[in-house]
């Protein structure tokens, strides 16, 4: 049932009282938008909120953990526009689950300063309190993806000079979603290509968290058994706390996707306009299946896709096991037609100054794929990015795990990089 002994009394455990269904309300732009957006996260937040306290809790206004900044909420949904003498087209960005669209900041910004317009929106139930995810369902997230996709392709019709390439990418379960918009416009209309970071293709672990819980949690008694974790609230930008019906629901978005891959590969007429894939993988993503994104690729990429995996940190080979990376590689060599270019950035033999690990890391984690090392927040000179507490255990009650994780990608410049090959082949 994960960490318990925090108080799940808080406001925050508590679905809202207003719904997040703003995407399903009549917007003429994605400004009317933002404006609703903004005016529905702070009436959440004034609902929720601790007047005064100490200590690091992001639903204390004036706290540094507070997801304010000069006025505006950090989760928010945003967009950026390109430069008026470069408009190449538009960008749909989806971040993770527990998430919000700042995790997606710098990624977002490669691409307006490359000539696309980015919107990167928040998923219902995301940004306001980790109660919001007791209720949600991935159909509620899938709807908000559709809408915004078309407010892109709106904004991108005005680019009269060329026809404007339309991408969709995301991140976790951002990219299980944009997957879903894809293979869903398969046939028709698909997004010229798909970006994913560290994408939720698989994840098995969740089933444990199937429906068995719902059949006691919903008396009050029981009700810690809807939380797999419940966490102190100190991120701005992200929840601590998990409910099992979250992981509910990605589990269960994955496995449509599965059978939605499966019946449009049985078909080969279906196979002849395949948008291209970029994505970028840790080799041992412990949220994540990362051999199910490679048989994602085998099945449905192209020659011109690429499947980027970050290997572990070699020098650390005494003290981390290695096989499972090991085997993966070996697995990927056996497919002789495994038609997208796969590169594995590793140091094994590497010489580029630019890809050498920093000495303390010995992996890249899940949650750092998209995250700049420059970020405020998350970077290497951050607060969340440099989180190190030591003393006796069995006495936080922040899980040790959250600790080891490294919140930034030291790499992140090689993900520009390849990123900006790839769209200015557009040009």
């Amino acid at each position: 049932m994960g960490k318990s002994r925090l108080d799940d009394r808080q406001k925050w455990y508590n679905p809202p009282t207003i719904k997040d269904n703003l995407t399903r309300n009549s917007c003429d732009t994605f400004s009317d938008y933002l404006a609703k957006e903004k005016e529905f996260l702070e009436k959440i937040y004034e609902e929720v909120k601790v007047e005064e306290g100490e200590g690091f809790n992001r639903y204390i206004r004036k706290n540094i953990c507070s997801p304010y900044k000069d006025g505006n909420d950090l989760n928010s949904s945003f967009h950026l526009f390109p430069p008026d003498d470069n408009k190449k087209g538009g960008i749909l960005l989806i971040h993770g689950l527990t998430d919000s669209p700042y995790h997606l900041k710098a990624i977002a910004e490669i691409f307006a300063e490359n000539g696309y317009y980015v919107i990167c929106l928040r998923l219902p139930g995301h940004g306001t309190t980790p109660g919001a995810l007791l209720d949600v369902k991935w159909e509620d997230w899938y709807d908000a993806v559709k809408f915004v996709a078309d407010m892109v392709r709106k904004e991108i019709s005005k680019y009269k000079d060329k026809d404007p390439q339309f991408f969709v990418g995301g991140f976790s379960t951002g990219g299980a979603l944009t997957l879903r918009y894809v293979l869903d416009t398969f046939t028709s209309g698909a997004p010229d290509k798909l970006f994913l970071f560290s994408p939720a293709i698989g994840v098995s672990w969740f089933a444990e968290f199937a429906d068995w819980h719902k059949l006691i949690s919903w008396i009050p008694y029981f009700r810690k058994f809807k939380w797999k974790d419940i966490k102190p609230e100190y991120d701005p930008c992200k929840y601590n706390s998990f409910p099992k019906n979250a992981g509910d629901q990605i589990y269960e978005l994955t496995k449509e996707n599965k059978k939605l891959v499966k019946k449009l590969v049985s078909n080969s007429d279906n196979l002849q306009n395949k948008p291209l894939i970029y994505a970028f993988q840790s080799i041992v993503d412990a949220t994540v299946s990362t051999e199910d994104l490679v048989d994602l690729m085998d099945k449905i990429g192209t020659e011109e896709s690429e499947l980027v995996l970050f290997d572990i940190n070699r020098n650390f080979k005494d003290f981390i096991n290695s096989e499972p990376a090991d085997n993966l590689l070996d697995e990927i060599k056996k497919r002789s037609d495994f038609k997208p270019r796969l590169i594995v950035v590793s140091n094994e033999g590497e010489s580029d100054s630019e890809l050498k690990w920093p000495e303390d890391v010995f992996a890249l984690s899940h949650v750092c794929m998209p995250i700049s090392p420059k970020d405020e927040y998350y970077g290497q000179d951050s607060i969340l990015g440099t989180l190190n507490a030591k003393g006796e255990k069995d006495i936080l009650v922040i899980d040790p795990s959250d600790l080891i994780r490294v919140r930034y990608n030291p790499f992140f410049s090689y993900i520009k990089t390849r990123i900006e090959k790839v769209i200015s082949d557009d040009s």
